[in-house]
């Protein structure tokens, strides 16, 4: 039986661990829930049988990585600002780690460590940062397959703008922490193209809730890694063509 540790029992974390345990008798999984406020962790389990909840405050050290240590694989869903506790324990003991978080520079930093122990630091796999970033390459993939060009990119995520909304003083409507939202919103949109392979600053005010935008000049065939892309992968180089 695989344990699976999920730390974190937030709104989003909720759905998450439903469906593990739905699956959990087919792929053979144990759930245990990790969260400061125990109630809440055992609320997300329930009575399930193949699922546990624990008290765990993730700055005590040995905890963490004690609960790490006895896993085979850990999702991490707390904010950003843990990540990197949790990616230097996976290292250290040889676990798996999927996150939601933005790949923050620790977990570069620790990527040659994780590769020598064979071990997966994959970030950035929630809706944003992640299904948009899929079903927006699977949109640009059916384009230029049927001989399309892309020259201009919006993506909404986790939130519309809403001006009706008197209520809220973003006059936006979202489903996650809106400290994030502000601080995601502070660099604005990026501009990018395929012969400078760089980032421009914003035109527009990051104080003004909207989508991300990029504009991109697309030659008819280009090069792979001739450019930079924020879709796919805004901080390497990318091979994939668009």
């Amino acid at each position: 039986m695989k344990n699976v540790l999920v730390l974190g029992s937030g709104q989003s974390s909720t759905y998450l661990v439903a469906k593990l345990l739905e699956d959990a008798v087919e792929e053979d999984l144990f759930v245990t829930v990790g969260d400061r406020d125990l109630a809440v962790a055992a609320a997300c389990i329930g009575d399930h049988p193949r699922g546990a909840a624990v008290r765990l405050d993730i700055n005590d050290a040995g905890l963490r990585s004690a609960e790490i240590e006895r896993s085979a694989l850990v999702l991490d869903m707390l904010p950003s600002t843990f990540h990197n506790l949790v990616a230097w324990d996976c290292v250290a003991h040889g676990r798996d780690m999927l996150s939601v978080s933005y790949r923050d520079q620790t977990t570069r930093d620790l990527d040659l460590d994780a590769k020598r122990q064979g071990i997966l630091l994959l970030s950035e796999m929630g809706l944003d940062p992640g299904i948009d970033h899929m079903s927006a390459m699977a949109l640009i993939n059916q384009i230029q397959a049927a001989g399309g060009r892309i020259e201009a990119f919006r993506s909404y995520g986790s939130g519309i703008p809403a001006p009706h909304q008197a209520h809220n003083p973003l006059r936006y409507v979202l489903t996650w922490d809106p400290r994030n939202v502000v601080m995601a919103g502070q660099g604005g949109p990026s501009t990018w193209t395929t012969v400078t392979s760089r980032s421009y600053p914003a035109t527009t005010s990051s104080s003004t809730p909207g989508p991300a935008r990029w504009r991109a000049s697309v030659p008819s065939r280009p090069t792979p890694t001739a450019m930079r892309c924020p879709i796919c992968n805004p901080l390497a180089w990318s091979t994939c063509g668009q």
